[in-house]
């Protein structure tokens, strides 16, 4: 889990999934809406490809969205973090 101070957690489904050149990040959709995200998108999320391990969260979600398994996501909730008008995810983790 993240040391950050904002961070929010939310248990989701992977509803898309891509990567951005453009933004440098990885995107993600979910179905459900975290209401409690001070960034304006409340249904996506934002993970920057120039993460050491952007790889793995990427080869991560893939894997939940094929598998139609839930996804716990760490996510700022620092609008100073905000990529995109989404959260910065830190962490992933199959359920």
């Amino acid at each position: 889990m993240s040391t950050f101070a904002s961070t929010g957690v939310i248990d989701a489904t992977v509803k898309g999934l891509g990567i951005s050149s453009s933004s440098g990040t990885i995107y993600l959709d979910i179905n459900e809406s975290q209401t409690s995200a001070s960034c304006s998108d409340k249904d996506s999320f934002r993970f920057k490809v120039s993460n050491p391990i952007y790889k793995e969260v990427y080869a991560t979600l893939l894997t939940a969205k094929v598998a139609n398994k839930t996804v716990t996501i760490a996510y700022s909730n620092d609008e100073s973090m905000c990529h995109y008008n989404s959260p910065q995810i830190f962490s992933v983790y199959i359920k």
